[in-house]
């Protein structure tokens, strides 16, 4: 059988043709659908990323085998240090805190810093609210292996015309017991989080604090 050439061709405008990042994103949709899933669990489920874990919530990222000091994590525009010593120091993000996670791979990655030769991964939590008024947002999760209660509230506010002021309050609570299989309980797997944050933002035409 004689197969002929195969031509594939693409086409692209110029101020994408020299991009390359490579960026993959879990969007508000689909972290609201997986709440109850701890962090390691939501960023295990991006293509080419696993986790080094000591513990049920201790895991931080791993992308192309590189972790620790050779990622970059960017929480809210700020540099998450933490992570970056030994196996028992995960990432300490709250999973219900982040509106978009995002994982930037490639060349373009070392704009952050010498440091994120293996990659970013950057945690965006929602936009201040643009619109006078008050809301809110109560989350709760719950598992019957391992008795998991998780509770999150989120509240936010805007107030002015002219001088806008918003502000935005998260707290979330996440406990659980021992987890078990059929025949007998896996120990030292039960774990406790607390977490909470408070942002304030002001805006007066373009001048933003």
């Amino acid at each position: 059988t004689h197969l002929h050439e195969v031509e594939i061709k693409s086409h692209t405008d110029e101020l994408t043709r020299f991009n390359i990042q490579t960026r993959d994103v879990l969007n508000a949709q689909w972290i609201e659908r997986n709440r109850g899933n701890s962090l390691a669990d939501l960023l295990k489920s991006m293509p080419g990323v696993t986790t080094l874990g000591s513990g049920v919530a201790i895991a931080k990222p791993v992308i192309r085998g590189l972790h620790s000091n050779r990622l970059v994590t960017v929480n809210n525009g700020i540099r998450q240090e933490g992570q970056q010593w030994g196996a028992d120091h995960g990432t300490e993000i709250d999973p219900f805190s982040s509106n978009k996670i995002e994982v930037i791979k490639g060349a373009s990655s070392v704009e952050f810093g010498a440091e994120a030769i293996g990659g970013v991964v950057r945690f965006s939590p929602r936009e201040f609210k643009d619109t006078k008024g008050i809301n809110g947002e109560l989350i709760l999760n719950t598992a019957s292996n391992n008795g998991l209660g998780a509770s999150a509230i989120m509240l936010e506010g805007m107030h002015g015309n002219k001088h806008k002021l918003s502000w935005r309050a998260n707290g979330s609570l996440r406990k659980a017991g021992d987890s078990r299989t059929p025949d007998y309980v896996l120990s030292n797997t039960a774990y406790e989080e607390i977490s909470g944050n408070y942002a304030l933002h002001y805006q007066y035409k373009n001048f933003h604090a």
